[in-house]
């Protein structure tokens, strides 16, 4: 399932830090998907000082080996092909994206930690329109419907009872990237979409429904991913990785990571272990996701309003 720009950014920049951590004096490659436009930002200068940051920790020679990807771009596959190949050690990628690889066989992915957002590890997928105009998703059939991906409302709609492709259901469906929300709730403001789906993590951050005038509404929410998840291949050194976890999961209060004390103040969050009820989540969707044909309908999507 597609992420937010915001968070992805944020992650790999975080995830800078950690990532330093390698088998002296063996390289260790960071492979940090990147939203197309962002590859190349000063958000790289950080990542080098967080080098810096745990080179005191441990010795390490690191690459950090970027992959720039169009939002709703299947990047995860190429993550998990570099992965499995050896030709990178460490990266990330969602929770339904790691499901899928699990589902479909692989055994060469392990997941190392999750960062939670608002505490939490798991995301909630809404669908959000103006305020006031629907109290249930069975009132928005032949409305015009606005998102990046088809999963996570085939998802929503079918714990409702609602099974029609996305392009039966609604009236129009329409690619919008809703990550920063500003240009997404601007075309519902304008009614040119009338419902579109995100991710809960994406709205709160941005702070739109926390503002008076806000004009839209989430009509209903249900967990359906989990925030990204730091992968490492499995033929890594496993002391390397219980090292990496050990330093990650107490970053958040670490003084030597205090420089950047205010990414994790912004999503309220930090490092915490990749625990089995989390992962429930994502699994549940992927196999609906694999036995339903919603992932040949999301790559149609995908394939006619982007490519």
């Amino acid at each position: 399932m597609r992420r937010i720009v915001l968070l992805c950014t944020l992650f790999a920049l975080l995830f800078g830090a950690c990532s330093f951590a390698a088998e002296s004096p063996k390289k260790l490659v960071f492979l940090a998907p990147l939203p197309a436009g962002l590859e190349s930002t000063k958000m790289q200068d950080i990542v080098q000082g967080m080098v810096t940051t745990l080179a005191k920790k441990i010795s390490a020679d690191v690459v950090i080996r970027k992959i720039p990807y169009k939002q709703g771009e299947k990047v995860a596959y190429e993550v998990r092909k570099q992965l499995e190949a050896g030709k990178a050690d460490i990266s990330f990628m969602s929770g339904t994206d790691y499901a899928e690889a699990v589902l479909k066989g692989s055994k060469g992915l392990v997941p190392m930690f999750i960062m939670t957002i608002n505490q939490n590890p798991v995301t909630n997928y809404c669908l959000y329109a103006r305020k006031g105009e629907f109290t249930d998703v069975t009132q928005m059939k032949g409305k015009k419907w606005g998102g990046v991906g088809i999963v996570p409302t085939r998802y929503l709609l079918s714990t409702k009872g609602v099974n029609s492709p996305l392009d039966k259901y609604f009236s129009s469906i329409r690619f919008i990237q809703d990550s920063p929300p500003n240009n997404i709730v601007s075309l519902l403001q304008k009614k040119e979409i009338d419902v579109f789906i995100s991710a809960d993590t994406g709205i709160w951050l941005s702070g739109m429904l926390r503002q008076k005038d806000a004009i839209f509404e989430p009509v209903y929410c249900a967990p359906a991913e989990t925030n990204i998840i730091f992968i490492a291949r499995s033929s890594l050194d496993g002391a390397l990785i219980e090292e990496l976890k050990k330093i990650m999961f107490n970053a958040h209060k670490d003084k030597d990571f205090a420089q950047f004390k205010f990414a994790f103040q912004m999503v309220n969050g930090k490092f915490v272990p990749v625990d089995q009820a989390s992962l429930q989540v994502p699994m549940k969707v992927m196999k609906l996701a694999i036995k339903n044909g919603w992932l040949k309908e999301d790559m149609a999507f995908f394939n006619k309003y982007i490519k």
